[in-house]
């Protein structure tokens, strides 16, 4: 296998025969090295050696920031249904189970989703699959905005959740094939971080636009509506809009290509990324020849604790206070669906504090991924998340809380980055974006059932949702332990 070794200062590069083996296959060990007078010319390397070969700068840090937002655009996508649930619920005549489902939808769409983009990530390329993904996304998401029946808007959210379960998978897929091994992790950490900007935008966004009295609002329920809740949901799919342009200014996936036997197209990309990195000419790049390697929802319960503590002097749990009959404030028109339409101020910065919980574990993630290792950090994730959401159970303070779930946040992000990259590493490129889509299968059934059925144990009995999360997360973390090591593995 041949291995391309860089160093700040290079003046020239030179072949290297493989002293340990007679074959003519092992010949063509590719390094750099500082020999101002060795005047032989390389012009095979492996992929790995390719991608160190185009350096690493200017190129790497746009494409980081385009495809963070593309993550971030499907976590606003995902989470902004939490934040307008409250004012929708009576404009869409929504029950409880009514918003369970309309939770559950969207990941239905993504499971849907990750299997079909994941097999066109692989057939078609990861860049103009991931676009078409993207603007399923974003334009979804603006016909949602436009519903007046209950039954439309959750038709096109299911759609959203289609295009946005093909994106997750494939962004991944395609930033990674862009890293080498030595700095992998840590990017994919900091592609991940993303995820928090995510949260951070879409509760800004909710914050600023749903308690306004803005938009088309009419008395006559059988008019059409175009309130700040709408406008809202509108706005969540612009990121994903705005993403799909940017991308068109990036190529396709090398790693890709060579998949596919395009070599002299992979060839052109490492030159226009070496272009970009150093600032000189394309035709500088040293490689002339690239060959495959063969190795191998807590904002409801903030505007549930929200009312009562306003309401009562008194200290409660979580569980507790979920069990009361006596939460919805009647806003005098006797309609059931149309109560406490509009979440106090205090919900949005709760979501704000959780939302940036998870910086100091993305930080310590983005810098410690390619030393500690995949392994650790889910491991360690997995066990904390479990045990914080345990201690959800016991606390009986709407403050006490906050400092749960942002706990929870800031433990349970490590494990998440760790398992994006050894979601990326465990498999080989040519089956890459359709094994991320599988995996995400798991994921998606959890998210479905868990929203549903958390929707019909909340008013009832809610620790045992609460606790069944905890012993998943734990039983998680331990199991985990037996994955491969992928940590500065080269990708297969």
């Amino acid at each position: 296998m041949s291995v391309l070794r860089s160093n700040r200062n290079v003046d020239h590069i030179h072949l290297l025969s493989d002293t340990s083996s007679s074959s003519s296959e092992n010949d063509g060990l590719l390094r750099f090295e500082d020999h101002s007078n060795d005047q032989s010319e390389p012009d095979v390397a492996d992929y790995e050696a390719a991608i160190t070969a185009s350096s690493y700068g200017k190129f790497h840090y746009w494409f980081l920031f385009v495809c963070g937002w593309a993550n971030a655009a499907d976590a606003v996508e995902v989470l902004c249904i939490s934040f307008l649930l409250p004012s929708a619920q009576c404009d869409l005549r929504l029950t409880s189970v009514d918003k369970g489902w309309l939770t559950a939808i969207l990941f239905i769409g993504m499971l849907v989703g990750g299997y079909i983009w994941g097999t066109l990530g692989d057939s078609f390329g990861r860049k103009r699959v991931l676009i078409a993904a993207m603007l399923v996304n974003a334009f979804c998401g603006f016909f949602s905005s436009l519903a007046q029946e209950k039954i439309v808007f959750f038709v096109f959210r299911f759609l959203s959740g289609v295009g946005v379960g093909g994106s997750i998978p494939i962004v991944w897929s395609y930033f990674a094939e862009f890293q080498p091994k030595s700095r992998r992790g840590g990017m994919l950490s900091f592609l991940a971080a993303f995820w928090m900007v995510g949260n951070v935008v879409v509760a800004g966004i909710a914050w600023l636009v749903i308690p306004a009295d803005i938009g088309y609002n009419t008395d006559d329920p059988n008019e059409f509506e175009y309130n700040s809740w709408r406008i809202f949901v509108l706005i969540c799919g612009l990121p994903a809009l705005l993403v799909a342009f940017g991308l068109c200014w990036f190529p396709e996936s090398p790693k890709f290509l060579l998949s596919k036997g395009e070599e002299k197209a992979a060839l052109k990309v490492f030159a226009h990324v070496f272009a970009m990195n150093t600032g000189q000419p394309s035709s500088m790049y040293p490689v002339k020849r690239v060959v495959m390697d063969y190795d191998s929802p807590l904002t409801e319960l903030f505007n549930k604790l929200n009312i009562y503590y306003q309401t009562h002097n008194e200290t409660m749990s979580v569980c507790q206070v979920t069990e009361l009959d006596n939460l919805d404030i009647d806003d005098g028109n006797g309609d059931e669906f149309c109560t406490g339409t509009k979440p106090e101020a205090e919900v949005f910065i709760n979501s704000f504090i959780i939302s940036l919980a998870a910086l100091p574990g993305n930080i310590w993630t983005i810098w410690h991924m390619d030393k500690l290792g995949r392994k650790f950090f889910l491991v360690l994730s997995m066990v904390l998340s479990g045990l914080s959401v345990f201690c959800i159970y016991l606390v009986k303070t709407e403050t006490a809380n906050l400092i749960v779930s942002c706990l929870f946040g800031l433990v349970s992000t490590m494990g998440f980055n760790a398992l994006d990259c050894l979601g990326i590493e465990l498999f080989p490129s040519h089956v890459r974006s359709t094994a991320m889509g599988i995996t995400l299968v798991a994921a998606r059934l959890g998210a479905i059932l868990g929203n549903v059925i958390f929707g019909y144990f909340l008013e009832t009995n809610c620790a045992i949702p609460v606790l069944a999360v905890a012993i998943l997360l734990v039983s998680g973390g331990l199991v985990s332990i037996l994955l491969p090591n992928t940590t500065k593995t080269p990708l297969a």
